[in-house]
């Protein structure tokens, strides 16, 4: 078996593609203000997705789903390009 590059076999699988998800797009919607508490709940691992996710919904007037909200908090989303 020929040698492999690890190393590229790595960045080719940490790149990301694609637009910034779903819950960057929502948080440029808030006020200045309100970002900051919503970014303060997503940095809070006390707080449950769904919870943050329920939250949102009702502040911004749209769908947020909590599985969203998962990928963004480990990034595993596009905002970790």
């Amino acid at each position: 078996m020929a040698k492999r590059d690890l190393d590229a076999i790595l960045a080719k699988h940490r790149t990301k593609k694609g637009p910034r998800c779903s819950i960057a797009a929502a948080l440029r919607k808030v006020v200045d203000t309100e970002r900051a508490t919503v970014q303060g709940w997503i940095d809070d691992h006390d707080i449950k997705s769904a919870e943050i996710a329920r939250a949102m919904s009702e502040v911004l007037g749209e769908q947020v789903g909590a599985g969203t909200i998962g990928r963004h908090r480990r990034g595993d989303c596009g905002c970790a390009q």
